[in-house]
């Protein structure tokens, strides 16, 4: 799924990003986080103040397509907090 030749600061962000999302949507969802898993969620969302949840949910999906008549369209490439 990723390249072998990516460096460990990539990978890092990469798997950060990933934790990040699954605990996110956990808890939007309206799980209760244990003390633990919420820390580490507070962690990163601290440590990437960019990252946001999509609102269209697109975050949810490996690719996503939208034209300019799509009432979602944003043409910026970190519009999902990326």
């Amino acid at each position: 799924m990723f390249r072998d030749d990516l460096e460990s600061g990539r990978w890092a962000d990469l798997v950060d990003r990933s934790i990040w999302l699954h605990l996110a949507k956990l808890e939007e969802s309206g799980l209760a986080l244990g003390a633990t898993v919420k820390a580490r969620l507070t962690e990163l969302a601290s440590t990437y103040l960019r990252w946001r949840l999509a609102a269209n949910e697109c975050d949810e999906f490996s690719h996503w397509m939208s034209g300019t008549g799509d009432p979602d369209y944003d043409d910026r490439p970190w519009a999902a907090g990326v």
